[in-house]
C-alpha cells in the first residue's frame, strides 16, 4: 500500500438523486486535486478506513449530512478521530420535521475547517453555499415553454397535478433545462429549488418536509398547504421572488474557499508527483460504485459480450473432435505464472462494520442500499431472482425482499464461519473473490467485483491451482449439455484416462450426448448425484440450465452416489448441480477420505453454500488447501467455485 499521505473525498453517494451525486467539490475541481494530490474518493455509507491515515487530509462534503443518520454521525466522528486535517465543505443540516437529533453529537471542535451551506443557521457555523453552484448547467438560457413546473423528490412527490413533472432522479441536463424552461418552480427536492433561485426563477418549496429548506440565503416561498390557489398566491403576492445576480455570488464564494482550502492542503499535504498514478487510480475506485452507473451503456456492452461469450463456448464444444484428432494440447504451452496480489484490507474493515450490527440492522442496510440503485438496475435484479430462484424471491411491489434479507441472515447467522474461511483461503486472490463478493451483498458494490473477476483461465479449471496430470479420471456432475467437458480438454488436452458425465435433463442429456459423441473414454450418465440412492423428480427452472431435482416433478430422475457408482479411483470432482452440492459431496464421502482428489465446486447457488461447502470437506478430510475463483458478471455475484487441493 501507498503510505503517501492522501487526500479523501467523502459524502453520500445516492444514484437517484442528481443533487447528491453532484456534491463533491471533487466534481469543480478536480484538475488541481488531482493533480496535485493522491485523491481517495468514499461514500459515506462504507468508507475505505483501512486507507485513511492520521497524516491525511478529508474533505467532507457536500449534501445534507450532519443531523442526518446515526451511522453517518459515527461515520463523521470517526473521520475527525482517524485524520488530523478535516474540512466540511459546505455540508449541510438534514433534521426531518419532527425528528429528534439523531445520537451521537459531532465534535465539531475537531474541523480544521468547518462551513455549512445553512444561511444563518443556530449553530453559527461559518456559510458557504452548496458547491454545486459551480455547475456550468446552471447558466443555460432557454425559451420559456411553461408557467410552472415541478421538480419532485422521489420520496416526496406531488402526485395530484396537471403541471408539467420531473423528479430529481432525472438526469442533470434533463433538470436544468427543465428549470430554464421554466417562469416558476414547484418542487420538494433541497437541490432543484437551490438550482432554481441560482437560474433566477421564482420557486416555491411544498412539503417542507425538513429543516434545510428553512435555511436558504435567497428565500423560496414555502407552502404549508399545497393547492392551486396556494400556488397561485405565492407567486401573484410576491411571496416567491425571482433573484438577479445570486449564482455569481454563491460561486465567488466556493471559489474563495477553494483558495482557503489550498492553502490549508499546501501546509498538511506534499505534493504527490506522480499524478497520472491518481488519475487511474480514481478511474478504478473500489470505495464508491459510481462509475459503473455513469457508464450503463458499459454495461450493456458487457451483457452483449456475455452473450457472445456463450457462443463461443458451444464453439468448442463442436471442434472438440478437431482438438483431439490434432496435435496433443501441451501443458507446458497452457500453463502460465501465478499471479502476484495482495489482500485488500477492506475485508477487516467491512466484517468490523458489520460485526456491529444485529441481523435487522443488516437487513435494513442492505435494502437501503436496493432501493438506492436505479430502477432499470432493480429491474435487472428482479427479473434475475425470477429466472433464478435459488436465493428466494424478490418483488418489491408486493413487499418480497427474501433474495436479499436471506443475505443479512446468512452473514449474520454465519459470521464465523466467514472469518474461518476467509482465513483458510490460500492465496489473495482467494480472499480477494470472497471479499467482493460480500461487499457487493451487503453494499451492491460493483467495481470491486469486477477488479477480482477471474478472466485469464476457464472456470473450473485452474492451471495454477490444479497443474497437468496423466491418467485423471474426472466426475463432471452436472455435466450440463459438456461445456465444462470442453473446458477441461481446452485447458488439459486428451491425456485423460476417464471422463464421467452426470445429467439429469433427458433433453439436455441427449444434447450432451451429441456434443461429446466423438469424445474417447466419456461415461455419460442420465442420473443425479445425491447423497443416498433413490429416486427424486425434475423441477425445472425458467432458465435451461437451472433444472433441480425435488419431491415433486413429471419426469423421474435416479439418483446415486458416487461412491457406489464408480468404483475406481477418482482424481478431480467438478460440481456443478444448482444447489445440491452439498448433497452430491456427501455421496462422494469415499472417494474424498480416501483419494483426495481435486475438488472444483460451485458454490453460489445458495447463500450459505459458501461456507458450508468447505466446511463439509474440511469435516469429510480435513487437510485440504481452498482457493475461491469468481467468473460471474459485476452486478449479482454468481458462477464462483471453490477450488480445493490435499496438501500431501
Amino acid at each position: 500500500m501507498n503510505n503517501a499521505p492522501k487526500l479523501h473525498f467523502v459524502h453520500c453517494v445516492n444514484y437517484e438523486n442528481v443533487g447528491d451525486w453532484f456534491a463533491s467539490p471533487l466534481d469543480y475541481f478536480a484538475e488541481y486535486f488531482v493533480e496535485r494530490y493522491n485523491v481517495m474518493y468514499h461514500d459515506i455509507d462504507f468508507i475505505g478506513w483501512n486507507d485513511i491515515a492520521q497524516n491525511d487530509a478529508v474533505i467532507l462534503g457536500g449534501g445534507g449530512l450532519f443531523e442526518n443518520e446515526p451511522a453517518w454521525q459515527k461515520a463523521i466522528n470517526r473521520l475527525l478521530d482517524s485524520c488530523g486535517c478535516v474540512i466540511s465543505w459546505g455540508v449541510g443540516f438534514h433534521r426531518k420535521s419532527g425528528q429528534a437529533a439523531p445520537s451521537p453529537d459531532i465534535d465539531f471542535s475537531k474541523f480544521a475547517l468547518l462551513t455549512v451551506r445553512d444561511f444563518e443557521h443556530a449553530s453559527g457555523f461559518e456559510y458557504l453555499p452548496c458547491v454545486t453552484c459551480m455547475m456550468p448547467q446552471l447558466r443555460k438560457e432557454r425559451s420559456i415553454v411553461r408557467e410552472i413546473g415541478i421538480i419532485n423528490h422521489k420520496d416526496y412527490a406531488i402526485t395530484e397535478s396537471s403541471l408539467d413533472m420531473i423528479d430529481n432522479s432525472a438526469s442533470l441536463e434533463t433538470i436544468t433545462d427543465f428549470i430554464a424552461e421554466s417562469e416558476a418552480i414547484l418542487t420538494t427536492s433541497y437541490h432543484s429549488a437551490y438550482w432554481s433561485l441560482l437560474m433566477g426563477k421564482k420557486t416555491i418549496v411544498a412539503q417542507a418536509w425538513a429543516n434545510k429548506f428553512e435555511h436558504f440565503e435567497c428565500k423560496p416561498a414555502l407552502l404549508k398547504e399545497l393547492s392551486s390557489q396556494s400556488v397561485s398566491a405565492a407567486i401573484s403576492t410576491g411571496a416567491a421572488v425571482s433573484y438577479k445576480g445570486w449564482l455569481d455570488e454563491c460561486t465567488a464564494l466556493s471559489r474563495a474557499f477553494f483558495e482557503r482550502v489550498k492553502t490549508l492542503l499546501e501546509a498538511h499535504i506534499p505534493k504527490t508527483s506522480n499524478a497520472s498514478a491518481t488519475v487511474d487510480l480514481l478511474k478504478k475506485q473500489a470505495w464508491a460504485p459510481i462509475p459503473v452507473y455513469k457508464r450503463m451503456g458499459e454495461m450493456i456492452g458487457q451483457i452483449n459480450i456475455l452473450v457472445e461469450d456463450i457462443g463461443k463456448r458451444f464453439e468448442q464444444i463442436e471442434t472438440i473432435c478437431e482438438l483431439l484428432s490434432g496435435e496433443q494440447i501441451k501443458s507446458e504451452v497452457l500453463s502460465e505464472t501465478k499471479e502476484t496480489e495482495e489482500a485488500d484490507p477492506g475485508f477487516d474493515a467491512l466484517m468490523e462494520q458489520i460485526a456491529l450490527m444485529s441481523e435487522d440492522n443488516l437487513t435494513e442496510w442492505i435494502l437501503e442500499g436496493f432501493n438506492k440503485l436505479p430502477g432499470d438496475i432493480q429491474s435487472l435484479f428482479i427479473n434475475y431472482y425470477k429466472q433464478f430462484p435459488f436465493w428466494g424471491a424478490l418483488d418489491p411491489d408486493n413487499n418480497v425482499f427474501d433474495a436479499l434479507t436471506a443475505r443479512a441472515h446468512v452473514i449474520s447467522g454465519k459470521f464465523d464461519d466467514f472469518i474461518w474461511l476467509y482465513d483458510r483461503l490460500a492465496d489473495a486472490r482467494s480472499k480477494n473473490a470472497l471479499y467482493a463478493i460480500l461487499l457487493n451483498w451487503v453494499n451492491f458494490n460493483n467495481e470491486t467485483l469486477g477488479r477480482y473477476t477471474q478472466h485469464n483461465q476457464l472456470e473450473y479449471y485452474h492451471l495454477d491451482i490444479f497443474p497437468f496430470r496423466k491418467n485423471e479420471v474426472l466426475v463432471d456432475v452436472g455435466a450440463y449439455t459438456g461445456d465444462s467437458v470442453a473446458d477441461y480438454i481446452t485447458t488439459y488436452g486428451a491425456d485423460y484416462k476417464r471422463i464421467y458425465c452426470y445429467e439429469i435433463m433427458p433433453d439436455v442429456f441427449k444434447q450432451l450426448e451429441k456434443n461429446l459423441k466423438d469424445v474417447p473414454n466419456l461415461v455419460p450418465q442420465l442420473k443425479a448425484a445425491g447423497a443416498e440412492p433413490g429416486v427424486m423428480y425434475m423441477d425445472y427452472g425458467s432458465h435451461n440450465s437451472s433444472g433441480r431435482v425435488s419431491d415433486h416433478g413429471k419426469t423421474e430422475v435416479e439418483v446415486v452416489r458416487i461412491d457406489d457408482d464408480i468404483t475406481e479411483p477418482v482424481t478431480f470432482i467438478k460440481m456443478d448441480v444448482e444447489g445440491a452440492e452439498q448433497d452430491a459431496l456427501l455421496g462422494c464421502e469415499r472417494h474424498i477420505r480416501e483419494e483426495h482428489p481435486n475438488l472444483a465446486i460451485s458454490t453460489y447457488h445458495g447463500y450459505d453454500d459458501i461456507c458450508a461447502i468447505p466446511r463439509l470437506i474440511d469435516k469429510i478430510k480435513p487437510g485440504y488447501k481452498f482457493y475461491m475463483r469468481y467468473h460471474g458478471g459485476d452486478l449479482i455475484p454468481t458462477e464462483f467455485s471453490l477450488l480445493a487441493v490435499w496438501e500431501e
